[in-house]
């Protein structure tokens, strides 16, 4: 089959092995002997399934120009629940459809500027979040509203770019200084805040 694989033995003796297809991708991942994953692919190497040790099991469909549009998740061959995305011109993904054991939980709806920087989510629960950027692009502020509760969370950065200082939590009228790390972990924060807006998913 042109199978090749490669371990892993960690301080305790633990060993996990990776098995690779002949086309390098991922076919599955063992603890010991145990087989703890298998990955299955489309005839275009996208991730077709991902079946677990315990018999769960992650379903994939794609679009034509390969974004996801569905993923389904599984117990045995009982279907769980169901996420469905829709994408506008850009690739910004728009919304984000869940439905569990057949039922529709609601709409997850995503938002963008001119520059395709997520502005707002708005979740079935009613929950809102909004973004703003300040002149050099960086998140400046998340607003958080909930029913009647309002949650602020403003950025503060310093002099290099994206060298984010600080997190400020506003609840009514308290203000209270979060975190102030050093450079290196805070620009590590950044970079997940800053992801695309096409891995937002689930």
């Amino acid at each position: 089959m042109g199978y090749y694989g490669e371990t892993t033995t960690d301080p305790k003796g633990n060993v996990t092995a990776k098995v690779y297809d002949k086309t390098g991708r991922l076919y599955q991942v063992k603890d010991g002997s145990t087989v703890q994953s298998t990955y299955v692919y489309y005839a275009d190497g996208s991730q077709n399934t991902v079946t677990y040790a315990n018999g769960s099991k992650e379903e994939y469909v794609y679009f034509k120009d390969k974004t996801l549009k569905t993923l389904k998740n599984y117990q045995g061959a009982t279907l769980l629940d169901t996420y469905d995305y829709t994408y506008d011109a850009a690739g910004n993904q728009l919304k984000k459809t869940e439905k569990v054991n057949g039922a529709n939980k609601g709409d997850t709806n995503y938002q963008y500027d001119d520059l395709n920087r997520l502005k707002k989510v708005t979740e079935p629960g009613g929950k809102v979040t909004d973004y703003t950027f300040d002149a050099f692009g960086n998140r400046s502020s998340e607003k958080t509203t909930q029913g009647a509760a309002v949650t602020v969370l403003n950025y503060s950065y310093g002099a290099l770019p994206n060298s984010l200082l600080a997190l400020f939590l506003m609840r009514g009228p308290l203000s209270t200084s979060l975190v102030i790390l050093q450079q290196l972990m805070l620009q590590l924060l950044a970079a997940r805040h800053f992801q695309k807006s096409k891995k937002i998913r689930v």
